[in-house]
């Protein structure tokens, strides 16, 4: 792995590394089994559509290979931890999102590792300039709207005032 992916796998959120797995996942299921109902296949397709947000975008979640067979039994065993006891699943989350058990997966499908360093390309770019030119030429001062926010929370909260 160079050091622009492992960069990019490291900076992955642990949510996005399961939704991506879980991508990958359904995408084996569907291609797997010619026989699934209609429904389900539905179900399937509508998941990975709901998956689209600003950081996995429709190209990417395109970009990603269904699982191997080996992926899925490594799927398989992830999801029987915990049992009864961890009705949420986060003993199954916590291996498949740990940085050698994705780094595995990584190494069987690497149309994973090509979708998180697109994804990162697309965000780790240079930040836009504090100024914008309408306010250069005013010579105003340009203030984001999250310092707006924080200033006002500023003057709206403060302990010591007496209400």
């Amino acid at each position: 792995m160079t050091a622009e992916e492992e960069h990019a796998v490291m900076s992955l959120p642990a949510g996005h590394r399961f939704t991506l797995l879980w991508i990958s996942y359904l995408k084996h299921a569907l291609v797997s089994d010619p026989k699934m109902p209609a429904g389900y296949r539905l179900r399937f397709l509508e998941w990975i559509d709901d998956q689209r947000d600003t950081f996995i975008a429709s190209d990417i979640i395109e970009m990603i290979e269904p699982m191997s067979a080996t992926e899925v039994e490594m799927m398989h065993a992830a999801q029987s931890l915990g049992g009864k006891d961890d009705p949420g699943g986060q003993a199954s989350f916590k291996v498949l999102t740990s940085a050698d058990v994705f780094a595995d997966f990584l190494k069987l499908n690497p149309s994973m590792l090509a979708a998180i360093v697109k994804c990162n390309s697309r965000w780790n770019t240079t930040p836009a300039p504090t100024v914008r030119q309408s306010e250069k030429q005013n010579n105003q001062q340009y203030i984001s709207p999250a310092a707006r926010n924080t200033q006002w929370a500023a003057k709206q909260f403060n302990p010591m005032r007496i209400t």
